[in-house]
């Protein structure tokens, strides 16, 4: 009868067994399920917590079903629901563990940490914990997690593989070499644990051993771009350029973008005394340094007045931090070459990378203070000084930084479109707009420019009107784009016109955005506009995502609502 949808068929058979056995479990189930079904969630929950009545784990095992449901469908917000609802019955190690399961589908590992911690010795799950340690780059405890693990079964192949991986990010590579070899013993040799092999070998400047890993890992699979890359800084690491200019073409050939990529061809050539070829694949690294925005040939233009060991280094740091080995990195960036010459400061920005990464932010902050005063030409330390402050919350740090960053003569949509993203999280609304309009000018076809000019005006700056044709351009220069439709329904919806604003989100209803904020502005502009059922979705899509978008409060309050009204 459920599978047929006779939803409401079903309400009045449960109601009737509960006439006949008020006790009975199974008729609240049903119950339950059929308000599942048609999507009445505080009364599924209601239906449950009536059986604690009868029995506190007959309500909860309810719970935990509903949960569950709700899970399979992605609506991980209702099901939470369920489950606190539970907690709230009794506090079970099962509930508790299902809560940190949700969250951690959820990438809130914050949240499933204490949960998972809690559990008692005989309900433990040391394994999920040391993955969520992980996650939280709490490097230690997930050791002593996955160490746990192995003492409860030492051929836990996934427990010594977050063992090793703890310990490469640890920076102790000997001894994560030496656990994933542990995990291809085990037979769980894959491309993973070859890609690990590969890292920790290159991380002990093994280059020999990492060359052998990443031939095996090509061999299974012949386009793996980190395999391409981790050869190339192995040969180039060792004054070999044209063998490292091969590795790395092939993983420009699938990716010609690849900003690491390109950076390190620009380094194999200036190791082969070729600035002219260089100077072609220097901007592809950008997004790196700012000043790579426009190299020039001259000796003092930078990106072409480092020597292939200094770049070779620096690109390596770059790429061993995307991997999350700051340690190697900072080794990396730190060393001393070249018969003594002054370290070039793009390693002392590498350095400043890797030690911030390493939350040694006071030294970070004054090798970067110091960049703005030796290399007062230089864009990066000011930017990179710029996002410390914006992440404090110091506005007008955060101010002041953006424009000794605006002020040096690098012309750079990039540049503009960070800048101005800073000083939105900074609340420097005035100052993002200036920065997307000088984006626009720069690019007068970058959808991105006009539409974080669009949004700016009409969300923060409260000139829908204004943001309108704007708004307009930016979808029109993207079709389809899901963050341009957002901003041109948002500046309907602040202009009082809600269909208007539900025909232009209509696209966005075939394939839902992965974006809570994204979603909330869809629910808002659909309870608007008269239709509860598709917005109380939309809104439980954007808190199943996440509860921490800047309207989330909103968004759950807006739901139940819904949710008591239907």
């Amino acid at each position: 009868m459920l599978r047929e949808s006779k939803f409401q068929e079903v309400i009045q058979l449960g109601a009737k067994l509960l006439q006949e056995k008020p006790d009975d479990a199974s008729a609240h189930l049903l119950i339950a399920l059929a308000y599942v079904g048609l999507e009445k969630p505080l009364q599924a929950m209601d239906q449950a917590s009536l059986a604690s009545g009868h029995g506190r784990n007959d309500a909860v095992g309810i719970l935990q079903i509903l949960a569950t449901t709700y899970s399979r469908s992605g609506k991980y917000y209702t099901a939470l629901a369920c489950l606190t609802r539970a907690e709230k019955i009794v506090s079970a190690p099962e509930v508790i563990h299902d809560m940190a399961k949700i969250y951690l589908s959820q990438g809130r590992a914050a949240k499933a940490r204490p949960l998972l911690a809690s559990l008692p010795a005989d309900k433990a799950d040391p394994e999920t914990l040391s993955r969520t340690c992980l996650m939280l780059g709490d490097l230690p405890a997930a050791e002593v997690a996955a160490r746990r693990a192995l003492d409860i079964n030492p051929e836990n192949a996934g427990a010594l593989l977050l063992l090793g991986t703890a310990q490469l990010l640890s920076g102790e590579s000997k001894l994560a070499e030496t656990s994933f070899r542990h995990v291809k013993k085990a037979g769980k040799d894959n491309i993973m644990v070859g890609h690990f092999l590969a890292l920790a070998a290159f991380a002990q400047r093994d280059y020999t051993t990492s060359l052998a890993e990443t031939e095996a890992l090509l061999k299974s699979s012949p386009r793996l771009r980190e395999a391409h890359l981790i050869d190339g800084l192995a040969w180039h690491m060792q004054a070999k350029y044209a063998l490292a200019r091969k590795s790395t073409a092939l993983a420009l050939a699938d990716s010609p973008g690849d900003a690491i990529a390109s950076l390190l061809m620009a380094a194999h050539w200036l190791g082969e005394g070729r600035k002219d070829e260089a100077l072609r694949f220097l901007p592809g690294g950008e997004p790196f340094l700012y000043e790579l925005a426009n190299p020039t040939a001259s000796d003092s233009s930078f990106g072409t007045d480092w020597s292939a060991d200094q770049a070779g280094r620096f690109v390596a740091a770059v790429y061993l931090m995307t991997e999350g080995l700051a340690r190697d990195a900072l080794d990396l960036a730190s060393e001393e070459k070249e018969g003594g010459l002054a370290t070039h400061p793009f390693l002392t920005i590498a350095k400043a990378r890797a030690e911030l990464a390493l939350g040694r932010r006071a030294s970070a902050l004054a090798s970067l203070t110091a960049l703005t005063q030796t290399h007062p030409s230089l864009v990066t330390p000011w930017m990179e000084l710029a996002q410390l402050a914006a992440t404090d919350g110091q506005a007008e740090s955060t101010r002041g930084y953006l424009q000794q960053a605006l002020a040096r003569p690098v012309k750079s949509l990039r540049l503009q479109l960070v800048a101005g993203e800073l000083a939105y999280r900074a609340q420097l609304y005035d100052l993002a707009e200036s920065c997307f309009r000088r984006a626009t000018i720069i690019d007068p076809k970058s959808a991105i420019s006009k539409n974080q000019l669009a949004w700016t005006l009409a969300a923060k700056l409260h000139r829908p009107d204004e943001a309108l044709p704007v708004a307009l351009e930016a979808c029109q220069l993207a079709p389809g784009n899901s963050n341009a439709i957002d901003t041109l329904a948002w500046v309907h919806h602040l202009l009082g016109q809600h269909q208007e604003a539900v025909k232009i989100y209509q696209p966005l209803l075939k394939s839902l955005p992965h974006n809570a904020s994204t979603l909330y502005h869809m629910g808002k502009v659909f309870e608007k506009a008269g239709q509860p059922a598709i917005a109380a979705e939309l809104l439980e899509k954007a808190l199943s995502l996440s509860d921490e978008f800047p309207d989330a409060v909103d968004a759950s309050l807006t739901l139940n609502s819904l949710w008591a009204s239907s």
